[in-house]
């Protein structure tokens, strides 16, 4: 069933409310500033069509575990919605996040950046700290923080956005788990890290055994092409396509190419 509104200010009322998912719907309007419900975990209200900018208030939930405002590809292919939330992400104490997904929004554009208090407050716990971390499809700028790295994420995805600048090798390094990496189509310029040494331990991406999707294209990374992880064998997909990377191919492909080859 379709719900053809606003969203419903009268969910204020219930404030033990833990889960809450309005996926699928056409959902219109914004969030109001006065969103109130401090006990909730899990707020899934993707795939709707949604206006105006985060409510300041969504900060205070503080027990927010998911937060889900990704639209999929094939909602905006079959809706043809062409709007969506716009400006930043609001400054937020969410000291139990674990899944962050805001992408194939509006959000961002001049002069918003990722902003500094999520490395303050959000968790950085290798196991229950931030896991997921998805801003793809957006408008936001600046510099890629290294502080990202600081965070054992699974998922990373920045892609479709205007970052520009270097990438830092804290991000090589950090991110151990990581299953899914994206940083394709922005304006990300040099040579793309490989990883750093750490306690005169070698980190980076020929440690990172879990990496499955490694999509760097469509931006202006110079130099060797970047290392590839010492096991490959669930890798499935590799884009590194239009950048202005040169030399020769690194020994670290080897394994790879024998993987894909196999296939």
């Amino acid at each position: 069933m379709l719900i053809h509104n606003h969203f419903p200010s009268t969910l204020y009322q219930h404030q033990n409310l833990r889960w809450l998912n309005l996926v699928g719907n056409k959902m219109e309007g914004g969030l109001q500033d006065s969103f109130n419900l401090p006990a909730l975990e899990v707020l899934l209200i993707q795939n709707n069509n949604w206006t105006g900018s985060l409510p300041s208030s969504l900060g205070n939930s503080t027990n927010l575990i998911k937060l889900q405002l990704s639209q999929s590809d094939d909602y905006l292919s079959y809706s043809g919605w062409t709007g969506g939330l716009t400006g930043g992400i609001p400054e937020s104490n969410f000291t139990q996040i674990k899944h962050f997904f805001v992408g194939n929004q509006n959000l961002g554009g001049s002069g918003y950046q990722i902003p500094g208090f999520i490395f303050d407050s959000w968790s950085k716990d290798p196991r229950s700290g931030l896991r997921d971390f998805r801003i793809e499809g957006n408008n936001f700028e600046g510099t890629v923080p290294a502080e990202l790295g600081d965070f054992n994420l699974l998922t990373f995805s920045i892609k479709n956005n205007n970052f520009s600048g270097s990438l830092p090798a804290r991000i090589a390094s950090g991110m151990k788990d990581v299953i899914i990496f994206e940083v394709r189509h922005n304006n990300l310029t040099g040579n793309f890290p490989n990883g750093e040494m750490i306690d005169g331990e070698w980190k980076g991406w020929r440690t990172k055994t879990r990496l499955r999707t490694f999509n760097i294209g469509d931006n202006n990374f110079t130099g060797p092409l970047p290392d590839m992880p010492e096991y490959v064998g669930d890798m499935s997909v590799l884009i590194l396509s239009d950048n202005n990377f040169e030399g020769t191919i690194p020994d670290t492909w080897e394994e790879a190419f024998h993987t894909f080859f196999k296939r």
